[in-house]
């Protein structure tokens, strides 16, 4: 599989991919400017954005795709600033079609441990998503 992509012309370093992977079970390569995250499910979350991902093909690859409302849970997991910017941009850039209910629920895990991101991720929904009616 790796040797296809890097065949395809994405940027691995095999050695420190196989590191990555046996320590953090994510990896991160590109194609261009193209960013890819190759992870495998940790805590339930992540199975579910799994699961819940579409297959797309690119440049002749079938890759599966997270949804909006799955890259949103897992950037809400990390919570570096620049997850919260990337947050902020994929609320907004899907605003009219998002499933808050969806990321709510499958949040509601995380909020009782995680008052303060769960402020800031309702904020951010309010404050980005206007309300359906």
């Amino acid at each position: 599989m790796l040797e296809d992509l890097v065949a395809e012309g994405f940027e691995i370093d095999v050695l420190e991919i196989i590191r990555r992977w046996s320590s953090d079970r994510l990896v991160v390569f590109y194609r261009g400017a193209v960013r890819i995250d190759w992870m495998q499910p940790v805590v339930p979350l992540h199975a579910h954005v799994l699961d819940s991902a579409s297959a797309k093909t690119w440049l002749d690859i079938q890759l599966n795709v997270a949804t909006a409302e799955g890259l949103i849970l897992t950037k809400m997991i990390a919570f570096r600033p620049q997850d919260q910017a990337d947050i902020t941009t994929l609320l907004a850039a899907n605003r009219d079609h998002i499933d808050l209910d969806l990321i709510r629920g499958e949040w509601s895990l995380y909020a009782p441990t995680e008052p303060e991101r769960t402020a800031w991720l309702n904020d951010a929904m309010a404050r980005l998503v206007p309300p359906r009616g």
